[in-house]
């Protein structure tokens, strides 16, 4: 319609057929060279055989301290296949696509995944970074933090490829010290004694929380916080009070009715197991080889959940859980009535395994998990969250009722170590120590 009629308003596309708007990575990828393709596949599936025999019990090979790189059994693949690979090089993969993009248009060759990345070409991509982030800022009239962990993000994953595939040391030190100039944590640059490179001094002293998450959490600390946590709590219960006579009596749902049974099954989720939003999408299987979730088949029995550890971010420990009987009610409500009714609208095929299902054997994004809760849970209890903030709030929430449950938040939200914890939430316990000497003083 937006290209047939010219008066068609934008704002009624959805966001990825809004001029402009992202492309998907998995178009992004299919665009490139069917050779390109091959490298970046070759590269991960190497980087999957490794974890799988590491899983199996193969001794534990030495990992970088900042980037925990994992060193590959072998080099036969080809020449171009890296000694080293991040966990998270999925997550690396958009950047490595917009920067193997940005080689072909100047129509320099690829012959090895290293080969995409410049000094030139990786600035470019920061410098186009921050220029989406000031435009989005100014829409949404907030002010644009120069230094941000988005940006930081971007030059990890490039530092990260750039190891893995044994690129320039120079390389490596210019991108370290591009890292620093954005990253939030870095106080200064100084030579590490030891190996004469860049070293980053990082303020400890500084919270992580950003802007953004900052603002989702101080709604929870503010003059009225406790109908906050009221209208947090009730969401789940007030997004389906209307639906549940529908549902019963087997109506026919419409798309915003589902879409507020996700969005509450969703909070229910992540309110008794704050996991991200990569597994809240990816790793919700209720059926197959794979199935993470299982439902009761007796009363009186809790929904469990458990993901291996190799499908996390840490890749250290297992997501386990067992839900409250109003959570397995609800999920088994959803899973008997609703989730047919929204594979039938998506398309799904019948063998999609996914609690949440999308188009054919694919699950549902996390763009559409953020949007759809940010939206609903705005105008339905008037508090501004998305599902990465769950993880924020909960460990809030936890360390307001006893400061010294640091170790519990830090086993609840499958942290890697206890300092990671610290980093993010040192400040809670702080507050509250100064509140009892304060009480104690009056």
């Amino acid at each position: 319609l937006a290209q047939s009629v010219p008066a068609w308003p934008d704002i009624l596309l959805t966001a990825p057929a809004r001029p402009g708007a992202a492309v998907s990575p998995r178009k992004f990828f299919k665009a490139l060279p069917s050779p390109v393709q091959a490298l970046w596949e070759a590269f991960e599936d190497r980087h999957r055989r490794f974890k799988g025999a590491a899983a199996a019990g193969e001794p534990e090979t030495q990992r970088s301290e900042k980037n925990r790189f994992l060193a590959l059994l072998d080099q036969d693949l080809e020449q171009a296949v890296p000694r080293y690979a991040p966990p998270t090089l999925k997550a690396y993969r958009g950047v490595w696509l917009r920067l193997a993009h940005m080689a072909l248009e100047e129509g320099a060759a690829i012959f090895a995944v290293g080969d995409v990345l410049t000094l030139d070409r990786c600035a470019r991509l920061l410098a186009q970074t921050e220029e989406a982030q000031i435009a989005r800022a100014l829409q949404n009239g907030e002010a644009h933090m120069q230094k941000n962990s988005s940006l930081a993000s971007k030059v990890t994953a490039m530092i990260a490829i750039a190891r893995a595939t044994e690129s320039d040391p120079m390389l490596v030190d210019a991108l370290l010290i591009m890292r620093a100039a954005v990253d939030p944590m870095v106080e200064r640059m100084v030579l590490d004694p030891k190996t004469g490179q860049p070293k980053s001094v990082y303020n400890k002293s500084r919270s992580r929380t950003g802007p953004r998450h900052r603002r989702v959490i101080d709604q929870f600390q503010c003059e009225g916080a406790d109908a906050v946590k009221s209208a947090f709590f009730r969401l789940p219960d007030k997004l389906m009070a209307p639906l549940m006579p529908r549902i019963r009596t087997g109506a026919v749902l419409s798309r915003s009715e589902q879409v507020d049974a996700i969005v509450a099954v969703t909070c229910r989720i992540l309110t008794e197991c704050p996991m991200r939003r990569a597994n809240l999408a990816g790793s919700l299987r209720i059926s197959g080889d794979r199935q993470t979730l299982f439902l009761p088949t007796a009363k009186r029995r809790p929904a469990r959940l458990h993901v291996p550890a190799v499908e996390t971010k840490t890749e250290r420990t297992d997501v386990v859980a067992e839900f409250s009987p109003e959570t397995t009610e609800l999920l088994r409500l959803f899973v008997d009535c609703v989730r047919p009714q929204l594979a039938q609208r998506l398309g799904a095929d019948a063998g999609n395994c996914w609690l949440f299902p999308g188009e054919g054997l694919s699950p549902r994004s996390g763009w559409c998990f953020s949007t759809t809760l940010k939206a609903r849970a705005e105008k339905v209890a008037g508090i501004k969250i998305n599902p990465h903030a769950f993880r924020h709030v909960v460990g809030l929430l936890v360390l307001q009722e006893d400061p010294a449950q640091l170790p519990l938040v830090s086993s609840l939200l499958g942290h890697a170590s206890l300092r990671t914890t610290s980093d993010w939430y040192a400040e809670v316990p702080q507050q509250q120590a100064h509140e009892a000497y304060l009480t104690k003083l009056s």
